[in-house]
């Protein structure tokens, strides 16, 4: 994955709003989850081998966009899951 590829998926990411807000740590970036236990999401990215198509073809970047997503303990899955439907539909 290369910058451009990576810092269009991040905007793409900050452009989905939560109500109530919900934090986010940004890779590389200091980030403490809310004291509160309250939900949170987490980015990072993980890194693939590149792969050159042909000769003078270019390069086809590989690698993935992680969400990690926290909701409070003790009320089953519902929340997370809909909080990750709501990041997949934004891509």
């Amino acid at each position: 994955m290369n910058r451009l590829i990576g810092d269009a998926l991040k905007a793409r990411l900050a452009a989905l709003t939560f109500s109530p807000e919900i934090p986010v740590g940004w890779p590389n970036r200091d980030f403490t989850p809310p004291e509160d236990g309250g939900r949170y999401m987490v980015v990072s990215f993980v890194k693939a081998e590149n792969e050159r198509l042909t000769l003078g073809a270019g390069v086809r970047f590989a690698g993935s966009l992680v969400v990690n997503i926290a909701t409070p303990v003790n009320r089953g899955t519902g929340e997370g899951e809909s909080l990750a439907d709501a990041v997949a539909a934004q891509f």
